[in-house]
């Protein structure tokens, strides 16, 4: 817990959309897997969902390193003595956003990969 506080603002929106990236992937595996070949088409949006809120969460956490960033120069200009607590602190919260967008949209691009060419099998054996 003390990671997703440490993260800053920008995190609780990574982890909102990390839960509807994972709704909409196992609803798309489900689907997939459940479906006829010739009913997989009109899927195909969905899946590419998964890819744009994927993109989102990349920019999200490049969003929270400069975010993260931003306070610790302004923490800096505003303290009489630097000290590395300091710098750790804006450092810390912009590494972790940064990395929580980057796992997201690695996550989401692997599982995009898997249910496109999942389904273009799908419609083209069909």
């Amino acid at each position: 817990m003390n990671i997703i506080h440490t993260g800053g603002p920008i995190i609780y929106l990574l982890i909102l959309l990390f839960a509807v990236i994972m709704t909409l992937s196992i609803r798309m595996i489900i689907v997939v897997f459940k479906k006829n070949d010739l009913d997989l088409i009109p899927y195909e949006n969905s899946v590419n969902s998964i890819l744009f809120w994927g993109l989102i969460c990349l920019l999200l956490g490049f969003l929270g390193k400069f975010v993260g960033l931003y306070r610790a120069m302004s923490v800096i200009l505003q303290a009489t003595e630097v000290s590395p607590g300091i710098l750790v602190a804006g450092y810390q919260q912009s590494l972790i956003s940064a990395l929580a967008g980057l796992f997201i949209s690695i996550l989401s691009f692997i599982i995009w990969f898997f249910l496109r060419s999942r389904l273009k099998k799908s419609v083209s054996s069909g």
